[in-house]
Formats: structure tokens, C-alpha cells, sequence
């Protein structure tokens, strides 16, 4: 499904050119998601800022910088690893194992923050810097669906999936 929806765009394009869109009621159970979702520190910022992930997932942290990064992962006020990561180490495999908004950051390099927002199911988008989305082959129905930015918070829509046409 695509949103036409202006309302959409409008409330995010602006400030934060990106958002994860998801179903956020109803969703139906949905293919698995290839390979590990991968967060590069590079140029002491992470990228992508922001990303989405199915629980259980693998969140890859990798160090592409020539300096060493302290990887913080919270939920809310909840901890769920700290790790250093020196310049030149291997790739970091973690995996989310409940749903909801993890935050990262480095605690050598406080300006650097990403967001990571882990789902129950696969039926998410990040937008491009426009805006728009797509949420591919989601069957016929009807479901809560949610834009989230860690700016400008959640805006909520109801939409009809009609068949054969997601």
C-alpha cells in the first residue's frame, strides 16, 4: 500500500525527512527478512540514523570509522547493551528480543544517536527523503498504520487494503 495521504508527508517532511512506517494493528503474519539489518558508524555518526528490524532480527553494529565507538542500545530507561567497539574490530551481531523503539548511541561520541524500530512482523518502510513509502504485498484488509520519528513522535491513519492492490 502507498500513502497519497498529504497529511503524511506534510507532518514529516519538513524537519526529519525520514520516518519508519508500519502496520501498527492487525498486522498478519508476513515472510522473514533476509540478512541482519546493518548500522555503520562512520564519520562519527551512524548510519542509517534510522532503521527497522522483525524481532529476533539481527542488528549488525559495524565500526567504519579509524576510532574506537561505545555502543549504548536502550529502550525507554531500560539498558540492553553497552560494548566498546575499537577502530578495526569485527562486526557486532546483537539481536532485538522485544518489540519497540531502541535507541543508539556512543557514549565516546555523544552527538551520535540512531534508532532502530524493532516490529512483530515484517510489514514496515523506512520513507525516502520525499516522504513516500511502500509496503509491498500486504494482503487485503483493514489496519492501523503509524509513522514514527523520534522528533516529531507518532501520527496514526486507519487504511483499507483492497485486494490485489497492495
Amino acid at each position: 500500500a502507498q500513502s497519497s495521504d498529504p497529511t503524511w508527508r506534510s507532518a514529516v517532511t519538513p524537519w526529519e525527512p525520514r520516518a519508519v512506517v508500519r502496520i501498527s494493528s492487525h498486522a498478519p503474519a508476513g515472510p522473514a527478512l533476509p540478512g541482519p539489518v546493518v548500522v555503520e558508524a562512520k564519520g562519527c555518526a551512524y548510519r542509517p540514523w534510522l532503521s527497522a528490524a522483525v524481532k529476533g532480527q539481527p542488528i549488525l553494529l559495524r565500526n567504519g570509522d579509524g576510532t574506537t565507538h561505545s555502543v549504548k542500545a536502550t529502550q525507554g530507561e531500560q539498558l540492553l547493551f553497552n560494548v566498546i567497539q575499537p577502530a578495526g574490530s569485527k562486526d557486532l551481531p546483537k539481536d532485538p528480543i522485544v518489540s519497540g523503539i531502541v535507541r543508539l548511541g556512543c557514549d565516546l561520541h555523544p552527538w551520535m544517536t540512531a534508532f532502530v524500530l524493532v516490529s512483530d512482523h515484517p510489514w514496515f518502510a523506512v520513507t525516502a527523503d520525499d516522504g513516500s513509502f511502500a509496503l509491498e504485498g500486504v494482503p487485503a484488509g483493514t489496519y492501523g498504520v503509524e509513522a514514527w520519528n523520534p522528533k516529531l513522535g507518532t501520527l496514526k491513519a486507519e487504511v483499507t487494503v483492497e485486494d490485489g492492490k497492495a
